[in-house]
């Protein structure tokens, strides 16, 4: 045979297959259409399980005639997942599996599929599999660790995220995972050391600058910061629908009126792609339920466990009227062992788990429950379900506590404050302020640890300023605020106490911002306060005085310091987030701690300084003045809570006649 007959008998071979694969084709549509021609759980009917046998026939049997069709398969799965057809998907996806068990591209996108879908134990066995096959396969591995992360077992995503990283070290997927999980795990120096990579990267985009962000800000490292540009600008890079990861580190840039606009509207523009999305899925209008004597109330957190978070929830999750209310709780975290969230779930009414469910499946839950209130704690905080609030499954819905800024979402009717608190300029909330006449929290009772008698400073021979803050709220603006407040009390030191104090980054980032400002490195001191088997509150026996963190001050960790006896100098701005400090102390009484401009933030630290006998007085008199304050009243705060959730029924219908309700009311 001749050069031109081979050619010629290879076209006919090429014509051919392409035709099989042309009619292949067609079957796979055919399967489509039987196996969605019947709406999804229309019962077992015989005619319903022929057409689901012969589709399936055809699929299984096109698919071992050319198992190259697996991507055809594929995506009938994906139209099976979206048509409600779980059970003729997962069928499909077998299949694909098991004639593709070779191949390693096959199963890395089938597993991708599955694991999209909240198939995790499936997912986790296809992706495993293709990574065996291949280890080179780097878009398995890193999706195998992304499952590993998201099971909560960070260390083995570390693993797989690093297998990947090694196999294809220009894709930058495995990179940003490395960064983020690392820093969770507290391993900040390897994570900088990826972020670094990172940035170095061919295929670096600003759309990936927060996963950076958030491991330069947590070691404050401001020259990576500086390196990664205008953060603003970055955000008009980034995909609306992953807007939401930004907003809690970018509270730290807010710190001026163009700033906190700016903010703003990045939320809005969020708020509105995931209305767009809830209007295209809304839930069925709900149904009209028996009347019922009690108020059924909602509570949606991540944060229903042992956290600060349960520092303010936990009296009222442990003490109210059962007789007027329901509590129905729902989290995405399981904490098996967790004293809180067993205290919780022996507390409550009902306590749901939601991990594992998407945004309407949550909202179609707490829909179903036939909530009255819904209370969301988390805003943008770590694992947020906020968008499941978009869908409205309760006829009021509220923030309160977790994210001190707007959600944007015009479906959240209140965001619940007292009146130190609430911003200067309401515009700045889509939410309707409602003012607490007392606290907006309660705090209960801190843990009773000892105060040492005594000043540091008698101890030690010079003043000790202290912060336990994140570090990630430090900014070199403050810390050139701190300097000065060190430069004008000579011998002054600094203790700084977070868990970052292990990275020597850390360390050595902090010691080079202050030394611009004249603060030499001995006067600065590091303390992991998790390498060390005892209390946090402890350290405060060796601060006299803590400074606050500007825009985004302390909350928890003011509380505690005036707890342990340690005065907070903090400094006052317009927006929710730069107010959370204030109303911890304006409701305790100490409005002399609070500052309203940069000098006199200064000035109050160093004049505080150098009155020893009032620091000693403050030392062994704050924890009684805290005691009798809102923050630790319970029976008060229980009162004051219940009565504005009755009332908030009231004015919205769910049940009595309206009294004077506290929407928008108080101010300043």
């Amino acid at each position: 045979m001749n050069r031109k007959q081979r050619r010629a008998v290879a076209r006919k071979k090429n014509v051919a297959a392409m035709g099989d694969i042309a009619g292949a084709q067609e079957d796979i549509g055919l399967a489509r259409t039987l196996y969605l021609s019947a709406p999804p759980g229309a019962g077992a009917s015989r005619s319903i399980r022929a057409a689901g046998r012969k589709a399936r026939e055809l699929v299984r049997r096109r698919l071992h005639e050319n198992p190259r069709l697996w991507g055809d398969a594929l995506g009938l799965a994906v139209d099976l997942v979206k048509g409600g057809k779980w059970e003729d998907a997962m069928n499909t996806f077998h299949d694909i599996a098991e004639v593709s068990s070779g191949d390693a591209d096959a199963l890395a996108k089938t597993g991708l599929v599955l694991f999209h879908y909240g198939r995790s134990k499936e997912a986790e066995e296809v992706l495993s599999r293709a990574v065996e096959l291949d280890p080179s396969q780097a878009v398995a591995s890193n999706n195998l660790g992304s499952l590993y992360l998201s099971a909560g077992r960070p260390a083995d995503a570390v693993v797989h995220f690093k297998n990947a990283q090694a196999a294809q070290p220009e894709l930058v997927e495995p990179y940003i995972n490395l960064c983020s999980t690392l820093a969770n795990l507290g391993d900040w120096d390897q994570a900088k050391v990826f972020a670094d990579m990172t940035f170095e990267l061919a295929d670096y985009s600003p759309r990936i600058s927060p996963n950076l962000r958030k491991v330069y800000r947590g070691i404050c490292d401001f020259e990576g910061l500086r390196k990664l540009g205008d953060l603003w600008q970055d955000c008009e890079h980034i995909k609306t629908g992953d807007l939401a990861s930004v907003f809690l580190g970018s509270l730290v840039y807010a710190d001026d009126a163009g700033s906190i606009r700016r903010l703003r509207d990045l939320v809005l523009r969020w708020a509105q792609d995931v209305e767009k999305r809830a209007a295209a899925a809304p839930l069925p209008a709900r149904a009209k339920g028996a009347s019922r004597v009690k108020l059924r109330v909602g509570i949606l957190s991540a944060d229903l466990s042992d956290s600060s978070v349960a520092r303010f929830l936990t009296p009222l999750m442990r003490s109210y009227d059962r007789e007027r209310f329901e509590i129905y709780c729902y989290t995405p975290h399981r904490k098996i062992g967790d004293p809180i969230q067993f205290l919780y779930r022996e507390s409550v009414d009902k306590f749901t788990f939601v991990d594992g469910m998407k945004e309407r499946e949550i909202a179609a839950a707490i829909q179903a429950d036939d909530v009255d209130i819904l209370l969301e704690l988390n805003g943008f905080t770590a694992g947020s379900r906020i968008e499941s609030v978009a869908y409205k499954p309760a006829p009021v819905q509220m923030s309160w506590y977790g994210y001190p800024f707007t959600s944007g979402l015009a479906a959240v009717d209140y965001c619940i404050m007292d009146q130190f608190v609430v911003p200067s300029d309401e515009s700045l909330m889509v939410e309707e302020p409602i003012i607490m006449p007392g606290s907006w929290l309660c705090f209960g009772e801190f843990p009773d640890v000892e105060i040492t008698q005594g000043l540091p400073a008698d101890r030690n021979g010079r003043i000790t300023f202290g912060t336990l803050n994140n570090p990630y709220k430090l900014t070199p603006k403050m810390i050139a605020l701190w300097a000065q407040v060190m430069n004008r009390v000579p011998g002054s030191r600094l203790l700084v106490v977070r868990s970052q104090a292990s990275s020597i980054y850390f360390c050595n980032n902090l010691t080079k911002e202050f030394a611009k400002h004249g603060v030499s490195a001995d006067r600065l001191f590091f303390f992991d306060n998790k390498q060390e088997n005892k209390s946090h509150l402890s350290y405060y026996n060796d601060i006299d005085i803590s400074l606050d963190t500007f825009p985004l001050t302390g909350g928890t960790t003011t509380c505690e310091a005036t707890w342990m006896g340690v005065p907070v100098i903090t400094l006052v701005g317009e927006s929710f987030h730069q107010r959370i400090s204030y109303t911890m102390l304006m409701n305790c009484g100490l409005e002399e701690f609070c500052t309203f401009t940069p000098e006199d933030f200064v000035d109050r630290a160093v004049a505080l300084a150098g009155e020893r006998d009032r620091l000693l007085a403050w030392r062994h008199g704050l924890r009684g003045v805290m005691r009798q304050s809102p923050l630790c009243d319970e029976e008060r705060f229980l009162f004051e809570f219940q009565e504005m959730l009755e009332q908030v029924a009231a004015l919205h219908g769910l049940r009595g006649t309206p009294a004077s309700a506290m929407v928008g009311q108080g101010g300043g």
